[in-house]
Formats: C-alpha cells, structure tokens, sequence
C-alpha cells in the first residue's frame, strides 16, 4: 500500500540520518535528481518499493535498506555520537563538540560529533556570496578587518596600499575570501548547536523585544542598532558573528604558522652555524699560535703568554658564536636580536627637530665581535710591530751614539 504524506515525511528524516550526504533528502528533490543522492539501479528498485503493495513498514524498511547499502564514492566511514556505523561525504567533515569552556563531550564513552556539509557552515543561506558582495558598503566593518589583519601582521599598511580606513579593493577582498574558505572548511568553534551559536542566537532573538542599540552584538563591527519597522535576520547576524570570530581564528593561525617557521629557520640556521664553529682543539691552537709567533718574533712563546692567549679565546668563543647567530638573523630576517642593541639619546639639534627626546638604536660593539683566535694572531702582529718599532727606535740610538762618539774621536 502506498506511504501517506505523514509517512513519507517520516520516512524522509530517517532517510537524512543515514549520512550526510542525504542530510537534505526529499522524495521531491529525488525526483528531481536522483545522482545526487543514489545510482540508477538503486533509484529505480526505490521506484518498485514505494509502487509495490506491501505494508508500509516493509516499504520504509527496503528503502532505508536501499539507502543504508549506497555509499558515495569518496565517502569515509565514521562511528557517530550514538555508536553506529555511518558515512560522510567528500564534501563534509567531523567536528569534535565541545562544551562551554571548549572541552570535548563524552557521551557512554564515545565522543560527541557535528558532521558539516562543505558550505553549509554559515546558518544564512548563501552568506559568503552575499557577505562578499555587501561588504564594500560597509565602512565599518571593511575597517575591523583590515584593522585585525594589520594588527596580526598578515597584512601591512603598505601593501593595503589605499585600501585603508574602511576602502575596499581586491586586497581586502582577498582576505576576506581567504578567511571564508577558512571557516568552511577548517574553523571548528561555533559550530552547529555549538555553546557559542546557541547563545547567541538567544541573544539575538532577545534584542528583537527592544529597539536600541547593542554593542555586545556583532561588536567586531561596531555594535547592532536594532530599529522599528526594520527587519533582523538572526541567521544573517550570527552568520556575521561566526565570520568576525573565525578571521580573528584565521589570522592567529597564519601567525602561528608564521612564528614557527621563524623559529624553525632561526633554529636550524643557528644549529649549523654553531655546528660550524665548534671550540678548537687546544693543542693544535697552542701549536698554531707557537707557530705564528716564532714567525714574526724570531723567538719562542713563552709558556705564560701562551696560557694567557688560550684563555682569551676560551673566555670570548661562546660570545663570538652568539654573535654570529644574530648576525646571520640579521642577515636573512632585516632585524638584530634585543640582546645586541643598546638604546642612546640624540643631541639638542634632532631634539629640537623633532619636537622632543628623540632615540635610535645603535648595534653594541658584540655584535661585530671579531673571531678570537683572529684577535690573538692581530695581538701577535702588533706586539711584533711595538718590539720592530722598539728595536728600531733602539737602533737608531745607538746609531746616533756611534756616530757621535766618532765625531768625538775626529774632533781630537
């Protein structure tokens, strides 16, 4: 016997339980297009089913049967909130539910779960399309989102260029974009029936009763002036809501994403350059500087300044290795680390220039720190130097002394 309307349409929300690839089933839309949701064998024996002159139950139950048994090729299989096997869609992800201080819900032991369709996330139909689309109008709220990506660092006041104090343009517009595909297809707070939606909502359908002003509403954007006479979308404004929460969730991510990959680079860049410069061996320094000295001075190293030359590079190499990490920082990333800048005062005339106290930075003298053992060598040379200019200082004494005893023994 063939379903009555009440029966069909229970029938069909059993049908959208099944996954959530059928989450927007009715027979109409089956008629419709029946690829969306099975094959052409199994539309066809659905067809036999709902024509044949069985009971009603045995037709509700050979076509959720027919349902159950089509899976969508790409779908991946999942235990839902109540333990049983399920499918989602190529088009759909898992969102762990979370209560109001966002931990994960429990339920017999299994773990609460949302499954969300690909751009179903907003609860305003076609939000992103018309988001985009109004967006340009609104010179507030283009100002929140430039300000929270300026304020992030994903976006600097030059490269808006003049889309800035609430001016839209391709930029801005990318952004936004680029968050909504975010939101989509990654945000996992304020889902469905989440804590935060539902409060919200609540909040929104409270402030229909009254006609003010509500800044805690939509507050990224200013606030929400509710009127008389004008109508309020609650969807549309929570789907705003949803949108303001995600950027900011958006714009923490690519930071984070950021900051690691400058650690990462910052580490791996400092392991080789310490790697590079480990502490030299002792006797083969002492040697080299036994070596050098000999050459220059004609004469051995005595055992006191060879100590004293070990020591000095002992003392000085970790400060020189420092230097060279911040060094190369510098290099790849246009900036020296706090450690190696020293802050100084500006004379009277860039004073009165600038109508105040004005500073600058300066690097401190470790951060050109020379190589240690180079110092030693250039202590070396210059001792040889004083004592070449001593002897010939010397020398020249005793020149003039010979010479003048000379003119003394002709002068008799």
């Amino acid at each position: 016997m063939a379903l009555t309307d009440a029966e069909r349409k229970e029938l069909e929300g059993e049908i959208q339980k099944i996954s959530d690839s059928f989450s927007n089933f009715t027979f109409q839309n089956l008629n419709n297009d029946y690829s969306q949701y099975v094959g052409a064998n199994d539309f066809e024996l659905i067809l036999l089913h709902l024509g044949s002159d069985n009971s009603s139950d045995v037709i509700k139950s050979n076509i959720l049967k027919a349902f159950s048994n089509y899976v969508p090729a790409g779908s991946r299989e999942f235990i839902d909130s109540s333990g049983n096997q399920r499918y989602i869609g190529p088009d759909s992800r898992i969102i762990q539910v979370t209560d109001e201080a966002g931990e994960p819900v429990f339920k017999d032991g299994l773990p609460q779960i949302e499954t969300v369709r690909e751009g179903k996330f907003f609860p305003a139909a076609n939000f992103a399309d018309s988001f985009v689309q109004t967006i340009n109008t609104d010179q507030n709220a283009l100002m929140a989102i430039q300000d929270a990506a300026i304020a992030s660092g994903y976006i600097t006041v030059e490269e808006l260029g003049n889309e800035v104090n609430g001016v839209g343009g391709i930029i801005t517009n990318s952004l936004i974009s680029e968050a909504l595909k975010y939101i989509d297809n990654e945000y996992t707070e304020w889902y469905p029936n989440s804590p935060n939606r539902n409060a919200f909502v609540e909040t929104v359908e409270e402030s229909k009763l009254d006609f003010k002003f509500y800044p805690n509403i939509n507050s990224f954007y200013g606030g929400l002036e509710i009127k008389e006479g004008e109508p309020v979308s609650t969807k549309y404004i929570t789907s705003k809501e949803i949108f303001a929460n995600g950027l900011l969730s958006f714009l923490d991510k690519k930071q984070a994403e950021e900051d690691i990959a400058k650690r990462t680079m910052d580490i791996e860049a400092a392991t080789k350059i310490r790697t590079d410069n480990i502490f030299p061996n002792m006797t083969t320094l002492a040697e080299d500087f036994e070596d050098y000295y000999q050459q220059v001075n004609k004469r051995p190293l005595t055992d006191e300044l060879k100590e004293e030359f070990i020591n000095s590079v002992a003392q000085d190499w970790s400060g020189y290795v420092d230097a060279l990490v911040a060094q190369d920082k510098f290099i790849r990333a246009g900036e020296v680390m706090q450690t190696y800048f020293k802050r100084e005062g500006t004379g009277q005339g860039l004073r009165e220039e600038y109508g105040g106290f004005v500073t600058f930075d300066r690097l401190k003298p470790e951060f050109n720190v020379e190589n240690p053992v180079d110092e030693v060598y250039d202590e070396i040379d210059e001792g040889a130097e004083q004592q070449q200019t001593l002897s010939d200082e010397a020398q020249q004494i005793q020149d003039a002394e010979y010479t003048y005893m000379k003119w003394l023994q002709g002068s008799r």
